[in-house]
């Protein structure tokens, strides 16, 4: 394996193995909302529940990997800092904004007997203080971490290879490691608290420091092995467990748990190697369908969950959800077809002037 600790400018150019990876990541955080009703009921017949158990687990890496594709993106370019936040303005905080009170009104919080002075100040005070709607969790989260982008680009410059990784070591063993034996082996917790930097930095950090490096097949099949073993493990894990407490324990499946740190090291180790070597075996044409469909994922991520309740509620014609045939069918199925309309929609959305603002390329 090798490395390569060239940071590039600002530029416009797409990486076919990011785009897969961010593709595949969508429809991963599509399968997790699809299959909540079931994993989240442990009264359900054990199929069923067993099923949302599967599912779940296999797409848990989603938002890891979504996390660690723009530290990719964001660590391994030169730009100043104000250029740096105008772009993420653009980027990710209007839309934040818009999509918060589109939510927040869809949500039918009763604005609509508010004045608007009143409706206003809710609707500011409600997006201040927390995600609008659940999975606008990690846009805050993101947002965070870009308050540290410019020292950590400067820090990259800086240091030599044994620091950069001394930091993602530091990351790793009071983060997800103290975390998981703590919490799994011992009865008591390590006084050392190092907060937001055991957290979500860490995976946005290791997608500069792994997406940089060059890795042989026999490693990237490894790593695969190893995001497929580890998967297992989480079903199997995540199964016995609720059998122990009789309810549904999501222990095993917290998006900075070990086994969920591993497991997606493994699948953007292996995504990295298949993406660089898709090109030449399927041709330029698949790498501007993945290079079109990454460009709407953002949009997707916003507007997925609208979709998945609209079909749940035969807006379109038909109802479907998880248990319109058998669970283990109906969750890929529907996550399908969440991904389907809510790429039409945004497609769409991204070519009227001025509304291309909410779902950004």
């Amino acid at each position: 394996m090798g490395y390569n600790r060239a940071m590039q400018p600002e530029n416009k150019k797409r990486i076919l193995w990011l785009d897969l990876a961010r593709v595949i990541s969508i429809f991963f955080v599509i399968i997790i909302h699809s299959a909540s009703p079931l994993y989240n009921n442990w009264a359900l017949p054990l199929s069923q529940w067993m099923a949302g158990n599967i599912y779940n687990s296999i797409a848990r890496v989603s938002v890891p990997l979504l996390f660690m594709i723009s530290g990719y993106l964001l660590l391994n370019r030169q730009e100043s800092i104000r250029s740096f936040y105008v772009r993420r303005m653009q980027k990710v905080v209007v839309p934040l904004l818009a999509w918060s009170v589109i939510y927040l009104v869809w949500s039918n919080h009763g604005y609509a007997n508010f004045t608007f002075i009143n409706a206003l100040k809710a609707i500011t005070f409600a997006i201040l203080t927390g995600p609008a709607h659940y999975h606008l969790w990690f846009v805050y989260a993101l947002l965070a971490i870009y308050l540290f982008v410019p020292i950590l680009r400067t820090f990259i410059r800086a240091a030599d290879e044994s620091m950069l990784w001394y930091f993602a070591l530091i990351w790793f063993i009071f983060g997800p490691l103290l975390d998981y034996v703590g919490q799994r082996f011992l009865n008591f917790t390590i006084a050392i608290n190092l907060g937001f930097f055991t957290e979500y930095i860490g995976y946005f950090y290791l997608g500069y420091m792994i997406g940089r490096m060059n890795f042989s097949r026999l490693v990237s099949n490894l790593a695969g092995l190893l995001y497929a073993a580890l998967t297992v493990y989480t079903i199997y894990a995540t199964y016995s467990g609720s059998v122990v407490k009789g309810d549904y324990f999501d222990f095993y499946l917290n998006y900075l748990r070990l086994n969920i740190v591993l497991m997606t090291v493994g699948a953007f180790v292996w995504l990295k190697y298949v993406g660089e070597n898709l090109n030449e075996r399927l041709g330029e044409k698949f790498a501007q369908v993945m290079r079109h469909l990454s460009g709407t994922t953002f949009g997707i991520y916003l507007i997925h969950v609208m979709i998945l309740t609209l079909l749940k509620l035969g807006i379109f014609g038909f109802k479907l959800t998880p248990f319109s045939a058998a669970p283990i069918i109906m969750v890929p199925l529907l996550a399908f077809v969440v991904l389907i309309i809510s790429y039409v929609v945004v497609a769409i959305l991204q070519r009227i002037p001025f509304v291309r603002a909410i779902v950004p390329s």
